[in-house]
């Protein structure tokens, strides 16, 4: 008996050994970095309490430029609005109450751009790339905002 358990141990190392030796594929380790970026300690969640894509809406109403998404995010301190055009990809916004705020449009990659929402809670970000999207707002001025949206894909 002490030598099944011998050789049920034996292979029960060997296996683990071949385990801990096999290498993380690259793509797992790229997708665990960008599932880190997804989580946010530091800023309240501004959870989507609202969106209206393309097909809600008349077509025209807007200009030229329809739009392909309208947003609503909410937290216990203020309300983001977001509208993003269909041509331009341009994401056109608001913070409620207005609070002048530093806005930073993030994929899980990267920071891609940042603005500065002016005295009326507005702001504007060009070129807004398709898929997961999130928008973190700091206040400016001594404001204590520090808020970043829900993850959501445009």
């Amino acid at each position: 008996m002490t030598d099944d358990h011998s050789r049920h141990d034996e292979a029960f190392e060997t296996d683990v050994r071949r385990a801990l030796s096999d290498p993380i594929p690259t793509d797992v380790v790229s997708q665990s970095i960008a599932l880190g970026a997804l989580l946010d300690m530091d800023h309240a969640l501004a959870e989507l309490t609202h969106r209206s894509d393309s097909e809600d809406h008349l077509a025209g109403v807007r200009g030229d430029d329809q739009i392909v998404a309208t947003l609503t995010f909410e937290t216990k301190q203020l309300v983001v609005e977001v509208e993003i055009g269909k041509r331009s990809r341009e994401l056109t916004g608001q913070v409620l109450p207005p609070t002048r705020a530093t806005v930073r449009l993030e994929t899980p990659e990267q920071t891609v751009s940042r603005t500065t929402a002016d005295g009326q809670g507005v702001f504007r970000l060009a070129l807004v790339p398709s898929g997961p999207i999130s928008l973190v707002i700091e206040g400016t001025d001594g404001s204590t905002v520090s808020v970043r949206t829900r993850w959501v894909v445009v």
